[in-house]
């Protein structure tokens, strides 16, 4: 069922600033493209972090920032290390050293206000290559901040060759507690920082419909440029 309009539904939040953390495998460099592509398009700030138990001072291997910029043909070839804040946007690398680093992110995050955490997981058991410990999940859950998981093994919704972005359909779980509305709000902040033309939001439900103070609407105004997102529509499934 289509969910009728109603007024009043608040504006989605800008993404501001995004944090990484990186353990240099192939899944997470899935991971910092979508986070840079996330960062360029909102014009956020991006930390990325790398936790090792040694003393590594490895900078080499943290993912090209200005590498992959040009191969999306954002920056010319050869360009400068001053060209990537030129884009309005600025990246930062970080690198501590911990036998924990869950706990080193999160002193991190404690640190430094943000509002997204991007990062790679294993679909499975939200394990990264860190020392072969649960990473993901504990973090998104200790941090309490809005966290999109690109799982290993998959592209994710993101290019890494050329930085197009293919987002069409959001699946949105919901249950009559904890209340949908955040959920809601983090899917349509995460398609307004990639500026998708066209979202479609679908809301599942086991049971009895969930009750939420101000439910999305076909046409959500979300600031400058109009309407948010253009041509978006949000159905309503239950099972």
């Amino acid at each position: 069922m289509l969910l009728p309009d109603e007024p009043g539904m608040a504006a989605p939040r800008r993404v501001g600033s995004i944090f990484h953390p990186s353990d240099f495998s192939e899944g997470s460099e899935v991971a910092f493209a979508h986070a840079l592509k996330i960062a360029l398009l909102a014009q956020a700030d991006l930390n990325v972090l790398h936790v090792s138990e040694r003393e590594d001072r490895n900078w080499t291997a943290f993912p090209g920032v200005r590498q992959m910029l040009e191969r999306w043909h954002v920056l010319p070839p050869g360009s400068p290390p001053s060209a990537v804040p030129s884009l309005g946007i600025e990246v930062r690398k970080v690198l501590t050293t911990s036998s924990d680093p869950v706990a080193a992110s999160l002193a991190y995050l404690g640190r430094h206000a943000t509002d997204l955490v991007v990062l790679a997981t294993h679909r499975r058991n939200g394990r990264a290559a860190w020392l072969s410990k649960a990473v993901a999940e504990p973090l998104a859950r200790e941090s309490g901040l809005m966290t999109l998981f690109v799982p290993t093994g998959v592209e994710g919704f993101v290019s890494r060759a050329d930085g197009s972005v293919s987002l069409w359909n959001v699946l949105i779980p919901m249950a009559q507690d904890p209340s949908p509305d955040a959920a809601i709000e983090a899917a349509s902040r995460m398609a307004l920082a990639l500026r998708c033309e066209v979202v479609t939001l679908r809301c599942c439900t086991w049971g009895s419909r969930p009750t939420r103070r101000s439910r999305p609407s076909r046409s959500e105004t979300a600031g400058p440029g109009g309407p948010w997102p253009p041509r978006a529509a949000t159905w309503w499934t239950r099972f």
